[in-house]
Parts: C-alpha cells; sequence; structure tokens
C-alpha cells in the first residue's frame, strides 16, 4: 500500500502543473458586460478597484487559455461585447493618471497606509491591462476591434520604448553615503522604487510585444497606422536601438 500511494504521488509530481480556471465563461462574460469607463479622478476609487480586481482576473484567465491551448472565451467575450476599446482606455487612463498624479500622492499613500501594497496595486495595472492586450492582439479580429485606438495604442508603444532606450531595466538610486537608520525609514520607500522598476521594465517589454502584433496585422491596418509606425515614429531606428543596448 506504501508503495502504491508512493508511487501514485511521485506521478502526480511528474506530470506538467495545470493551473485550475480563476473564472469560467459564465464568470466572465458577467465579468466583462460590466466592464465600464472611469474618470481620471476615479482612479483609486472602490468601484475602480474592484473592476481592476476584475480585470486582473480575465487577464489570468486569458493566459490560462492561451497556454493551454484552449478555447480563449475572455478573448472571444471582450471582442462580441465590444469591450477592447474599453481595455485601451483604460491603460491610456491609469498611464496619464501615473505621470500627472501618482508622483504628487506616491509619498502620502505610503505614510498613511503604512505599506507598499496599494501603491503596488496601482502601479501594476498598467502592466496587468498591457499583458491582457497581448493576448487580445495576437488574434486579426481582436486587433480590428479596436478600432482607431490603435493609433493611441501605437503612441504608447513608442513612449515605452524611449523609455527603454534612454532608462534601460531597473535603474535605482543610489544609496551611497546613507546612514543605517536612514535606509531602515527608507525601506518602503526603497521596495516601493525596486517594484516601480520591474512594472516599468515588464510594460516596456509587453510594449514591444504589442507592436510586434500591430504589425503582424498591417494587411488590415489603416494608412494612418502604417504611417504611424513608418513616419511619425520610425519604429525600424527606434527598435534598432533597442537591439543595440539589448536591455
Amino acid at each position: 500500500l506504501v508503495h502504491t500511494l508512493t508511487m501514485s504521488f511521485i506521478d502526480r509530481l511528474e506530470k506538467p502543473f495545470v493551473p485550475q480556471n480563476v473564472l469560467n465563461a459564465y464568470e466572465a462574460e458577467q465579468v466583462i458586460s460590466q466592464l465600464k469607463e472611469f474618470r481620471l479622478e476615479d482612479v483609486g476609487t472602490l468601484k475602480w478597484i474592484r473592476q481592476c480586481n476584475d480585470l486582473s482576473k480575465l487577464n489570468l484567465q486569458a493566459h490560462h487559455n492561451a497556454a493551454a491551448m484552449r478555447d480563449e472565451f475572455v478573448v472571444e467575450l471582450l471582442v462580441s461585447h465590444d469591450k477592447v476599446r474599453l481595455v485601451i482606455y483604460e491603460l491610456m487612463l491609469i498611464e496619464a493618471w501615473k505621470a500627472k498624479v501618482y508622483p504628487t500622492l506616491r509619498d502620502e499613500l505610503l505614510k498613511v497606509f503604512d505599506s507598499t501594497v496599494l501603491p503596488y496595486t496601482l502601479s501594476f495595472h498598467e502592466a496587468s491591462l498591457c499583458n491582457l492586450l497581448e493576448c487580445i492582439l495576437y488574434h486579426q479580429h481582436g486587433f480590428e476591434a479596436a478600432g482607431d485606438l490603435v493609433l493611441d495604442l501605437t503612441d504608447y508603444c513608442a513612449a515605452k520604448i524611449n523609455f527603454l532606450i534612454v532608462n534601460g531595466p531597473n535603474k535605482s538610486q543610489s544609496m551611497a553615503n546613507r546612514t543605517a537608520e536612514e535606509l531602515l525609514e527608507m525601506i518602503d520607500s526603497l521596495t516601493l522604487l525596486e517594484q516601480e522598476d520591474s512594472i516599468a521594465f515588464g510594460c516596456c517589454m509587453s510594449a514591444l510585444s504589442i507592436l510586434r502584433f500591430l504589425t503582424d496585422h498591417t494587411k488590415a491596418a489603416s494608412h494612418s497606422l502604417i504611417a504611424r509606425i513608418l513616419d511619425v515614429h520610425d519604429f525600424p531606428v527606434l527598435l534598432s536601438y533597442v537591439l543595440d543596448q539589448r536591455p
């Protein structure tokens, strides 16, 4: 009996790990049908955080479906419910919020909550949306459902690639000439800084992937998108810098 149980346990260990579904198709449809656009001043509110959590679940499920080579019902539901444009809108919204609002609130959030959890959640939402868009734009019907917002997405990719070229991965502030007491007081700030660096680098990598999918669908793309890629941002030159630096 012991031998049988041991062999059964070993067999289970040798099998590849297959994660359980985060959402089933019915739950995903319920979530997607209730997605809505928020204003800049709504970022951080309870309703916005709930939708942020829902989008994170959709992202995890979309990647699970793709990795397991199963029915990609998350992508199909986002297209059929015309929510692809909303995902791009949310990405533009959180990018604007992080650029204009977050720097003024960062230190205050650390003091009030005495933790990096909320600032990290707010920052990570951008990376989660980028990952979800990778799954969506892999498919041509996902690309077509984005409509004219692919132009804004192209601008986003250009900004991230420029950021990557200028800053490279994980640029951290120098901690030289700091006392142990100062470093102890700054531990939350330093942890958050490291998390922000990691998220920023991840978003840059996702932007490269999104750009690749945009160029995969050039046959279905408008002349405006082609002009934005080749003339406005000159991506061939930008990508040559990335290849040269190999961040």
